[in-house]
């Protein structure tokens, strides 16, 4: 068994797309509003792709293109990341 988790990723071959939750951990506390790349007005953050957010939290929803398993391993290749 490659890990622990082997078994919960088990039927997860059959899917084309995953969510990703992740932890932005270098962000900093951010303002409310912020002034996006490429526009001269400011926006309210949660409408802006600024990675210093108020939760810090991220979601994505990616393309599931392989699963890789190795005697110590498990590797989920994906595509379409944005964080």
């Amino acid at each position: 068994m490659a890990n622990d988790y082997e078994k919960a990723l088990q039927g997860l071959e059959g899917f084309t797309h995953i969510i990703l939750l992740y932890h932005f951990h270098k962000a900093k506390k951010s303002e409310l509003k912020v002034k996006p790349f490429l526009s001269e007005k400011k926006m309210g953050i949660f409408s802006v792709r600024a990675p210093n957010r108020p939760n810090a939290i991220g979601m994505s929803i990616v393309n599931l293109l392989e699963i890789k398993t190795t005697e110590n391993n498990i590797e989920l290749i994906f595509s379409g990341a944005d964080m």
